[in-house]
């Protein structure tokens, strides 16, 4: 598998210790839910499938919850929808090779959030803050981000910046 792209000017770093939390709700199945599953390998449709059917709510204490958790309580936070759609997606077919879980520094938000970095007709981000958007943004019209941490299966990566060429 190939290492996650470059994302707004900064360069992923391999890590060697993974971040539990990740490791704890990675393998989780999908949930059998017939509606949320007619997305299929589309990640637009998908994440619009969840955004529509998840309500978010913040949470005090950062739980990362399996899918099939957040689907029982109808509810969750950021990170809790990109598990749900990683899992529908992986579930309908998608190669996990082009599924990334992505934490980042939401600019204008001030506060750290978790998307999906999908690759589905180029590099996607599904966010359950941009379904008014019509979902599943490219990454060039993402602007507010910063990156700082990807997971996919059991590798992850923090971000640096990456250095302009010495000319």
């Amino acid at each position: 598998m190939a290492d996650p792209p470059d994302l707004w000017g900064w360069a992923p770093r391999r890590m060697t210790v993974m971040d539990w939390r990740w490791d704890a709700v990675k393998d989780a199945p999908a949930p059998g839910d017939a509606a949320l599953r007619a997305g299929g390998t589309d990640a637009r449709a998908t994440d619009m499938l969840v955004n529509n059917r998840i309500n978010y709510v913040w949470e005090f204490v950062d739980i990362w919850s399996p899918p099939q958790f957040t689907l029982a309580r109808g509810f969750g936070d950021c990170e809790d929808f990109a598990i749900l759609k990683r899992s529908l997606l992986l579930a309908a077919g998608m190669p996990e090779s082009r599924i990334y879980y992505l934490l980042v520094l939401d600019v204008l938000a001030r506060c750290d959030h978790a998307v999906l970095l999908v690759e589905d007709n180029g590099w996607r981000i599904l966010d359950c803050r941009r379904s008014l958007a019509g979902g599943a943004l490219p990454v060039d019209q993402v602007m507010d981000f910063t990156p700082k941490r990807v997971m996919q299966g059991s590798r992850q990566w923090d971000f640096e910046r990456r250095r302009p060429p010495i000319v």
